[in-house]
């Protein structure tokens, strides 16, 4: 049975190694791709870092070329800044948008994140930030809340 297991793992490996991969950086975004989302083009595997972005890039390839040429030559630099008032950030202080977390500097610059996100996501972006991935939701405490606001 072990030795059935191996060889399963070796095939599944030797296949995903057979088919070149193009680029682990996202070619839409600039962030860190993720194995989740991927496609093939021109025979070549090619990640991105959420599902709107695979979409994005299969619907007009063309314009993503040159992205991909530079895709893994990008190093991305930690977010030290908040994008909306360019002070430090502040760790506890933070918005999920498109699958990752942005750090702020405060609540105020928070309320002026949520109402134009994409506008600083986009400086964030276009400045090579490394954003990191929005942790999975701990659904323990949400039963747990949920419960005691209707125990009242």
């Amino acid at each position: 049975m072990r030795s059935i297991k191996a060889v399963t793992l070796f095939i599944v490996a030797l296949a995903v190694t057979a088919t070149p991969v193009l680029a682990r950086v996202c070619p839409v975004t600039g962030q860190s791709a993720s194995e989740d989302y991927s496609a093939g083009y021109k025979g070549k595997l090619v990640y991105f870092s959420c599902e709107l972005a695979r979409q994005e890039f299969l619907a007009g390839p063309e314009q993503y070329l040159e992205a991909l040429k530079h895709a893994d030559e990008v190093e991305k630099t930690a977010q030290v800044l908040c994008p909306v008032s360019n002070e430090q950030i502040n760790r506890s202080v933070w918005a999920d948008y498109n699958g990752k977390r942005v750090y702020l500097h405060c609540k105020i610059a928070r309320k002026s994140f949520h109402k134009t996100p994409e506008v600083y996501y986009k400086k964030l972006i276009e400045g090579n930030i490394a954003l990191e991935d929005t942790p999975p939701l701990d659904t323990r405490f949400i039963g747990a809340s949920e419960g005691a606001r209707f125990a009242r």
